[in-house]
């Protein structure tokens, strides 16, 4: 698949993308020794997926500005970016979504009506965390660590608009059914295959180690979507055998490790 096929399919925000090289060296590339990324990491991704300088340098400042990433110099006075206590929060969270324990955390928010930017916020950060919404106000997910999200709430000022719930009890073949329609398991499986499809061209189609870095790392935020945000956050005795979300992260794994020495090469180019 065309790498600008793929992004015009699966398009990107530019907020996203200036996560995406932080969070990679936060997690699949943690362990290697890395510098954090600079700007060109941030940059090359950016016009990679179409962006103009000016709008790439807005969106960097807006980032910065409002926390959503933390930055830095290094020894050497470079400027450096790195994961936010926010990002690391929820990265905790994806690791832990392969192995949740039955039940499911229940979310429940109020605002005034004036404070409709503190409720985006909000409603933003446990979409992030996996959330799905029941009602208006009240989003639900699977069994996790409800302290690591009312911290994350503190953090961002929203702690007072938060109730957090667990409920460990989850048998009643009839809600499980409810519960399963809210989440749309059938089609979310269909659209996890077309995008098994569209993956597996967009990276085997990829030439150098440049270019299969670029892909990959635009790649990554697309996955996670697909592995975690969108994905049903319930315990897998609910979830059908049929279901193919353990594919998606194996052929992801299987990119990833096939060509790790590209990718690592790919990031260091940009050191340059």
């Amino acid at each position: 698949m065309m790498a600008e096929s793929f992004i015009k399919k699966y398009p990107l925000s530019l907020r996203e993308i200036i996560a995406t090289p932080i969070i990679w060296r936060g997690n699949t590339l943690i362990k290697l020794g890395l510098p954090w990324p600079g700007v060109n990491h941030l940059k090359d991704l950016a016009f990679f997926a179409g962006f103009t300088y000016g709008a790439f340098r807005t969106a960097l400042s807006r980032a910065t500005a409002t926390g959503d990433i933390a930055v830095f110099r290094d020894k050497s006075g470079k400027v450096r970016y790195k994961m936010s206590k926010l990002q690391q929060d929820i990265s905790l969270s994806v690791v832990e979504h392969q192995n949740r324990k039955p039940g499911l955390s229940i979310a429940v928010f109020s605002f005034k009506t004036q404070e409709e930017k503190k409720r985006s916020a909000l409603r933003q950060m446990l979409i992030w965390y996996g959330f799905k919404m029941l009602t208006q106000n009240v989003y639900i997910t699977g069994a996790m660590d409800l302290e690591r999200i009312e911290n994350s709430a503190k953090e961002q000022g929203l702690n007072d608009h938060l109730y957090l719930f667990s409920c460990p009890d989850f048998s009643s073949t009839d809600m499980i059914k409810k519960i399963s329609q809210i989440f749309e398991i059938k089609k979310l499986a269909k659209n996890i295959n077309i995008f098994l499809k569209d993956m597996e061209g967009f990276i085997e189609s990829a030439g150098d180690a440049i270019d299969f870095g670029r892909r990959c790392f635009y790649l990554g935020p697309v996955y996670h979507a697909f592995s975690f945000t969108n994905d049903v956050p319930l315990h897998q005795s609910l979830i059908p055998e049929d279901y193919p979300a353990p594919e998606l992260s194996r052929v992801m794994y299987k990119y990833i490790s096939g060509r790790m020495e590209d990718l690592v090469a790919y990031y260091l180019s940009l050191e340059k």
